[in-house]
């Protein structure tokens, strides 16, 4: 399509009747002592709830089926909200870097519209917003591409687009930290660790659905902002309770099925092959809202396959405790031919502590401290005891989206950092 049909169709986004969409405007009642960031928040998060209506709900208990608002029905409901509101917006049409540059040849349907919002300073990009996307990341499909941008709010008066550059995102934005506090009983050779996971920007998108239910979601909006409810007057009585039994088997079940996937993803973040269990899940935020970017959930669980006895003392396999890590074989590392693609710029962090046990001391802590940086990315790993505690906190990060294949080397240096400290040891020897 041409600059000038993307025009004329970016013009009329949005005068589209409320006949045209499938969705009703939220009426929202905004103070005027509110500021603009105040209003974004109460517009943005209104919409968010209505994401989550009736007729959506068993695809909110279901990972692989969480319908989003259609893309360009939920920029049109945005436009028409923020300029009733008076907020400065513009609307961004651009394409989603996995599959086309803007360059490229594409048809209308490949167009993504992303809505910026101006308000006290601060910018945001809104793009396929449902219940648990959060409107002040950058999608990492749209991060650092090139766009075409027409004013919404004031009434616009360009001829044309002016072309935009989405901003990019940083190794920090998107980011997991990790922190294990981890006590040792060697009468059973069990190690009881409490596990902390705290995920930022593009991170969450592996586990959120995972993660959080339909109730997480509501409660987290209690009390500014009531659930759904049914009105029996158009659904008719047995109608409504038939419902809320289907929506509460459906809960128990993503109960059930979220126990699995946490349990599944300790064995492979750590490689256990025994059974697991763990107990006192608390999930401390959903991570959907400007006030709070992360999604944070903590646990604890025990296992006997990270620590063994050798004669009088214990051999630790600390360095199994930052996670499993990537690894390459020779003919991987002399053989690359394809360039690098990541999906966006991201960083592991871990904190690990350890209780030494009392009558032992630890031996082999210089092991783990190592650094490896490049262009590309780097490791760098940090390790030190403090009274009867073993710290060791690590960082890996990749900053780069695409790089050639010529580059790779780069990749191994510090890819290969990381793994090399898996298989490092820490020895608590009995103290004569």
């Amino acid at each position: 399509i041409s600059q000038e049909e993307l025009f004329e169709y970016g013009k009329n986004f949005p005068k589209w009747k409320k006949n045209q969409i499938p969705y009703s405007i939220p009426r929202i009642k905004l103070p005027t002592s509110a500021s603009d960031k105040e209003k974004v928040d109460q517009i943005l998060m209104e919409c968010k709830r209505r994401s989550v209506g009736m007729y959506y709900e068993d695809g909110f208990f279901n990972a692989n089926n969480r319908s989003s608002w259609n893309p360009d029905y939920m920029s049109m409901i945005l436009c028409k909200l923020l300029s009733k509101h008076k907020i400065k917006s513009s609307l961004i049409f651009t394409t989603n870097n996995y599959e086309f540059r803007l360059d490229d040849l594409f048809m209308k349907e490949d167009i993504n519209p992303v809505v910026k919002i101006e308000c006290d300073g601060d910018f945001f990009y809104v793009s396929d917003l449902e219940a648990l996307t959060n409107y002040t990341e950058i999608d990492p499909r749209y991060a650092g591409n090139k766009g075409y941008e027409l004013d919404i709010y004031p009434k616009p008066k360009q001829k044309g687009f002016r072309e935009v550059t989405i901003p990019k995102t940083t190794t920090d934005f998107n980011n997991v930290t990790t922190t294990l506090e981890v006590a040792l009983d060697l009468d059973s050779l069990k190690s009881t660790v409490d596990y902390h996971k705290k995920m930022l920007g593009a991170t969450k998108a592996m586990e959120i659905y995972e993660i959080v239910g339909k109730h997480d979601f509501f409660n987290a909006f209690a009390p500014n902002f009531p659930e759904i409810k049914f009105t029996q007057a158009v659904m008719g009585k047995s109608y409504v309770e038939k419902r809320k039994k289907q929506l509460s088997d459906l809960e128990k079940s993503f109960s059930e099925d979220r126990v699995e996937y946490i349990k599944n993803s300790l064995k492979e973040e750590y490689g256990i092959s025994n059974e697991i269990t763990f107990d006192n899940f608390k999930l401390n935020s959903i991570g959907f809202s400007s006030q709070d970017r992360a999604l944070d959930y903590a646990l604890s669980f025990s296992n006997d396959q990270f620590i063994r006895k050798v004669g009088p003392n214990y051999i630790l396999d600390a360095g199994k405790l930052i996670g499993s890590q990537v690894s390459f074989s020779e003919t991987e590392k002399t053989n690359r031919q394809y360039s690098v693609f990541n999906p966006f710029p991201r960083s592991y962090t871990n904190i690990i502590e350890i209780q030494i046990p009392k009558g032992y001391r630890v031996k082999g802590i210089e092991t783990f401290n190592a650094n490896e940086e490049s262009e590309v990315g780097g490791f760098a790993s940090a390790a030190k005891i403090e009274g009867d505690t073993v710290f060791i906190s690590t960082n890996k990060y990749y900053k780069q989206v695409y790089s050639p294949g010529t580059d790779f080397d780069q990749y191994v240096s510090f890819i290969d950092c990381a793994f090399n400290l898996t298989q490092k040891q820490l020895l608590f020897e009995k103290i004569e």
